[in-house]
């Protein structure tokens, strides 16, 4: 498994109603579910399956998959 493919499921984890092939487009501006404690539910999600943590700072900046991708390792 890619370490994009397990974004995804991090991210289905969370966003269980969504669609698979719709993950990578979710984000604030996209999602009414998308709220402060899906946040952390997706860092925490992150963190534990990556082995990586991610900066208390930067975590008002996340807003979409796409600002959780820099974290990923590669």
């Amino acid at each position: 498994m890619t370490n994009i493919q397990k974004l995804v499921d991090c991210f289905s984890y969370s966003f269980p109603d969504l669609p698979y092939d719709q993950i990578l487009l979710v984000g604030e501006k996209t999602s009414t579910e998308w709220d402060s404690l899906k946040v952390l539910e997706l860092i925490l999600n992150m963190e534990t399956t990556f082995g990586i943590s991610i900066p208390t700072d930067h975590i008002e900046r996340l807003k979409s998959v796409s600002d959780f991708i820099q974290f990923i390792p590669k």
